[in-house]
């Protein structure tokens, strides 16, 4: 019959496991670290004049980072993406108006969600001689009620420069390839640490998953 304190060390060494496991998924959640100024943000307008959140962009040393996201009950339904080093790459029609069904990065959003990222290799980008880029973003955005029914749906463009005076509102902006300064870069190690207090506080030393009475990461 297992005493109290043999069944305390177990429920200590299954709550050591589930931290252990959860590791991959806090590393994968870790945040970006972006070069230059960091971020840069445009507004996200839905129907020309209304504010439906953000489209922001930024990049580290090897891919751009171009980041959707909703506010104020508004959700992507679908967004759209292109860049070039000028607006000639962008794909238009006769009367200049963006064609968003040939953007080269389109994703439909199924169900739909209120944050989108696009990371692109910087390999694949054409930067100009001021290392920039053109950026056409466009979303299809829908506002949704409290009981989650869709109320409004509109048509969205990330804040900038028209693509012609008449027609179409489309918009496009500028984005500057931002420098990675080697000198200012920190190497970090990574350990893993718990304080859970005195008793739990050594719980990955007292793990004895082989049952031998010696803690396996304790030798």
């Amino acid at each position: 019959m297992k005493t109290l304190s043999s069944i305390d060390r177990m429920l200590k060494q299954v709550v050591c496991l589930l931290a252990l496991a959860a590791l991959p998924f806090a590393a994968a959640q870790a945040a970006i670290t972006y070069c230059g100024t960091g971020l840069q943000t445009q507004t996200l307008f839905a129907g020309q004049t209304t504010n439906a959140g953000t489209v922001t962009v930024g990049n580290d040393a090897n891919n751009l980072y171009v980041t959707f996201t909703t506010t104020g009950g508004w959700e992507l339904q679908k967004t759209h993406l292109h860049i070039g080093d000028t607006l000639t790459p962008i794909p238009v029609n006769k009367a200049g108006n963006p064609v968003i069904g040939n953007f080269k990065y389109q994703t439909p959003h199924s169900p739909r969600v209120t944050t989108y990222t696009y990371t692109i290799a910087k390999r694949d980008l054409s930067l100009d001689t001021n290392q920039s880029v053109v950026i056409a973003a466009h979303a299809e955005v829908v506002k949704v009620d409290a009981s989650g029914n869709v109320i409004a749906s509109e048509t969205g463009w990330a804040s900038g420069t028209r693509f012609t005076d008449r027609g179409s509102w489309a918009t496009y902006f500028s984005y500057i390839w931002q420098d990675c300064v080697a000198d200012k870069l920190v190497e970090t190690k990574t350990e893993t640490a718990f304080a859970y207090g005195a008793e739990e506080g050594a719980c990955f030393l007292d793990l004895d998953l082989d049952n031998n009475g010696t803690g396996d990461f304790n030798r």
